[in-house]
């Protein structure tokens, strides 16, 4: 038998069956790599939140570890102070503005009255004597505060020395004494007498 020839229609359905075969491939490739290329994508875009997480996590430890390690060297400057309550030591809150001790340490604050006529000479020896020891000197009528009283207690607190007139024991300088004496400021007392009966009882026995 003669083998029957297929015309050209017939190869060009043929021909048109292949290339739908290969389209169908390539669509299917196409499906697949567009399906891989979205994976990456949310894989990229996960990666980038962890990462954006990850930052920021790192961000606030940062911060956390800043402020803890300024705590700790707050607590270290508190401990090395020569005012931390130690034992036989306390720590007290004032009625007046807290003060740092000492801030003026080559400063005397010298407490004393005003009025007597012998005021002025023996300001002037103990300013005389302290600016020989390189110290400066005020004392409290040379403030002009509003409240004078504050002024006092917080140049009580930030000199390096305190020297008391306690002659006639006056009631003003007692007081400012007695603050002296109850935050620890280191002091010298001075008086125009040396008759006992003219000292008060309490500071007899001050060192």
């Amino acid at each position: 038998m003669e083998q029957v020839q297929s015309g050209p229609i017939e190869q060009l359905q043929a021909h048109a069956s292949e290339l739908e075969a290969q389209a169908s491939v390539l669509r299917s490739q196409l499906e697949s790599a567009t399906l891989k290329a979205q994976q990456l994508d949310q894989l990229r875009n996960s990666d980038q939140e962890r990462l954006y997480a990850l930052e920021m996590e790192t961000s606030r430890l940062r911060d956390q570890l800043c402020a803890v390690a300024a705590e700790n060297e707050n607590l270290r400057g508190i401990l090395k102070s020569d005012h931390y309550a130690r034992v036989g030591e306390m720590c007290v809150r004032p009625n007046f503005p807290a003060k740092h001790l000492g801030l003026r340490r080559n400063d005397g604050f010298l407490v004393m009255q005003f009025r007597p006529a012998w005021s002025n000479d023996v300001e002037t020896a103990v300013r005389k004597a302290l600016n020989t020891a390189g110290m400066g000197c005020h004392r409290a009528d040379q403030l002009n505060g509003a409240r004078v009283i504050l002024e006092v207690w917080g140049s009580i607190c930030e000199c390096g020395l305190v020297i008391a007139d306690i002659t006639d024991c006056n009631p003003n300088v007692m007081y400012e004494l007695g603050l002296a004496e109850a935050i620890g400021k280191k002091i010298l007392l001075i008086s125009q007498t040396d008759n006992p009966q003219q000292i008060a009882f309490d500071v007899l026995g001050f060192d």
